[in-house]
């Protein structure tokens, strides 16, 4: 999945955790709240990231992550279970707490990167941007251009 540069960000995509799905687990530390530390936390919520930004995944249609299935969040846990060596069960919470708001994160800067900065183009449909799922950006143009998105938005302003 490749992230389409813009002159606002250019960092490019994060590299995540090397070893990630390759059959090699690898050792995160964590603190009494179950927080990742060390050198490696920061890989693996880079990691997380990745795996959130997959719109086959995790649908950028999807309105809320509340709304995200219970077999696709078991399906993240697995994954980083699979992953990780000795991880605590306490770090379920904190991991899918971090999942949700890396997923809205994502969401809100494909809103305003890609939606907000070109709503009045009439090719806005055309011009999906490389990290979205072509299927879905038509879905999610009408629904950010709906009255009912525009009701939401002006509720929290």
């Amino acid at each position: 999945m490749e992230v389409q540069a813009t002159a606002e960000s250019s960092r490019g995509q994060n590299k995540g955790i090397s070893e990630w799905n390759t059959g090699v687990k690898v050792e995160i530390k964590f603190d009494s709240t179950f927080q990742p530390v060390g050198d490696r936390a920061a890989q693996l919520k880079s990691q997380l990231g990745q795996i959130v930004r997959d719109g086959q995944r995790i649908p950028l249609t999807i309105i809320d992550w509340k709304s995200v299935g219970a077999e696709v969040k078991d399906g993240i846990w697995k994954e980083v279970k699979d992953n990780l060596l000795n991880v605590p069960e306490g770090y379920k919470t904190v991991c899918l707490r971090c999942c949700n708001s890396l997923w809205k994160d994502h969401k809100s800067k494909t809103k305003l990167n890609f939606f907000e900065k070109n709503k009045e183009d009439p090719d806005i449909l055309s011009k999906v941007p490389a990290n979205i799922v072509t299927e879905q950006w038509s879905e999610l143009v009408a629904y950010w251009s709906s009255e009912e998105a525009k009701v939401l938005v002006a509720q929290y302003l």
